[in-house]
């Protein structure tokens, strides 16, 4: 969860058909304790969807969803949903160490790792 400078707080889910019971769960969990959530998926009418305040649509379709859409693929199951969350996920975190004035080494400061 993203804590903000102004106060509020935003939680990223993601999930290709938006219709993963944990995920749901978490949505409904944050709208309670009036977190904004944001969603990365390929179903933005997904129940999920309906509990978000953000949506970002990929293309693609997820392993659970309607394969029958306009973007068709060889990969298997939610390799492409995936593959275009993780492009998504390394522009979020630029453009945050753009406006945070974040370095690699600054954050890896502050990183935790359990090795």
């Amino acid at each position: 969860m993203l804590y903000f400078r102004h106060g509020f707080r935003l939680l990223i889910l993601s999930s290709g058909s938006g219709e993963t019971s944990s995920i749901i769960e978490l949505a409904q969990n944050a709208n309670k304790n009036k977190v904004l959530v944001a969603l990365i998926t390929t179903n933005s009418n997904s129940t999920v969807a309906k509990q978000s305040q953000i949506i970002v649509n990929l293309p693609g379709s997820s392993k659970k969803a309607n394969r029958n859409n306009s973007v068709s693929t060889v990969q298997p199951m939610g390799s492409l949903f995936e593959q275009l969350s993780l492009l998504v996920y390394d522009s979020i975190i630029l453009q945050l160490m753009r406006d945070l004035g974040e370095t690699s080494d600054t954050m890896l400061l502050r990183h935790a790792n359990l090795e």
